[in-house]
């Protein structure tokens, strides 16, 4: 029996969340039975991702349209980016001549490829990796939404934040993002050495944020609860790891919505020395091994403002790690139950909120151990890329049978 080529459509080359999401997902795709291709529309490092597994790789160039948060409706670039919501013949062309039997749209900035191949009889699926809680351009929102609801015959959502704007598509799924096993144990086998690397003590708490350093990844939330807990407890032996990309120039925004002239790294610098942090707060910058440097935290913290909780709460119950994450925009998310693997606090982030989460945690070991074993086990059941790659194998089996 011949294999069912699908086709998954991703809007650039970069290893991002989303890039890296597909990749946990064809890892575990059943390669008797589907022939998956990946289709990006830039090249770049995400090609290695998809190659190292065996899978074959195009660069086909575009049009894309950004809606997490995209631009604001009245620049340049949103009126450049509407042309995204034509169909393309050339690209309409360029897939046919792939011959999928699916069309997997990996994010809503590739819809351009579902319009395009509206009416072509391929069934068309879109994931949807991002919320439209942030987009700058409400009118963008009603757009992308009503043109996924015309062209896709299934929806998937990685958790109930993401399923805003599609709540009226008949064929909707909640399929939650996934981690391997293999990469979850080769992160624990390394904890030891990360902590060693980073001169971080077998006594020492750790409490860290693994994400670009910046207010939308709550960063400046996380340094002020850093420097309360300090000043708090000074005789605890207390680390706080940031670890993410840092930017060395342009002005830092900050979560009055005001601007620092400072650049982000300055900024951090600045903080760290007007409160005596150093050696306390310790900044890494982008590190490829940041799960293995994520194995060796005690607690994580993920206090984003992009109104989902993403994939960190995810790794860090695959690693047993205690995590305190801030709610997303629909408060129904079960990415990460409060009370159970960690705690979920308000979104925006209250700092009282925050410091109290955190400082249960690290006065109560016990519970961050009680909390750990819940979360590997509730990772196992819902994080499993076998079992999630399975469900969506299914909706591809159920939309042939219809077609």
């Amino acid at each position: 029996m011949p294999k069912i080529k699908v086709l998954y459509i991703h809007q650039d080359g970069l290893i991002t969340g989303s890039a890296i999401s597909l990749r946990h997902f064809l890892s575990a795709i059943n390669r008797d039975s589907f022939e998956p291709v990946v289709l990006l529309a830039q090249e770049g490092p995400a090609r290695q991702l998809y190659e190292e597994l065996g899978i074959e790789v195009i660069v086909h160039a575009f049009k894309r349209f950004w809606t997490f948060p995209g631009p604001n409706w009245y620049s340049p670039t949103n009126f450049k980016q509407l042309k995204a919501l034509l169909p393309d013949k050339q690209l309409a062309a360029f897939i046919k001549k792939i011959n999928p039997a699916i069309i997997h749209i990996n994010d809503k900035a590739s819809i351009n490829a579902g319009i395009s191949m509206k009416g072509a009889g391929i069934p068309i699926v879109q994931h949807s990796r991002s919320s439209y809680c942030i987009t700058a351009a409400k009118i963008n929102k009603w757009l992308s939404a009503s043109a996924i609801s015309r062209f896709a015959d299934a929806v998937i959502a990685i958790s109930e934040d993401e399923t805003d704007g599609h709540e009226g598509v008949k064929n909707l799924h909640i399929i939650n993002n996934t981690v391997p096993q293999s990469q979850i144990a080769e992160a624990i086998a390394q904890k030891r050495d990360k902590r060693k690397e980073l001169n971080i003590a077998d006594n020492d708490i750790v409490v860290g944020m693994v994400a670009d350093i910046s207010a939308k990844k709550g960063a400046w939330d996380f340094m002020e609860m850093a420097a309360a807990l300090v000043n708090k407890y000074p005789e605890k032996p207390l680390k706080f790891l940031m670890v993410g990309r840092v930017a060395e120039s342009g002005q830092t925004p900050l979560n009055d919505g005001k601007s620092s002239p400072l650049s982000p790294k300055q900024y951090v610098e600045q903080f760290i020395a007007n409160n005596n942090l150093k050696g306390k707060i310790l900044v890494t910058g982008f590190r490829k091994d940041a799960l293995a440097i994520m194995s060796g935290l005690d607690v994580l913290v993920v206090a984003n403002h992009n109104g989902v909780m993403g994939r960190q709460p995810i790794e860090a119950q695959a690693l047993g790690i205690s995590t305190v994450v801030t709610q997303g925009h629909s408060g129904k998310s079960t990415i990460l139950k409060n009370g159970f693997a960690g705690y979920v606090i308000s979104n925006p982030v209250k700092q009282t909120e925050l410091l109290t989460s955190i400082e249960d945690l690290i006065n109560h070991p016990e519970k961050r151990a009680e909390f750990g074993k819940h979360g590997q086990q509730y990772a196992a059941e819902r994080f499993n890329p076998i079992i999630n790659m399975g469900k969506i194998e299914g909706i591809y089996k159920e939309l042939l049978q219809a077609n």
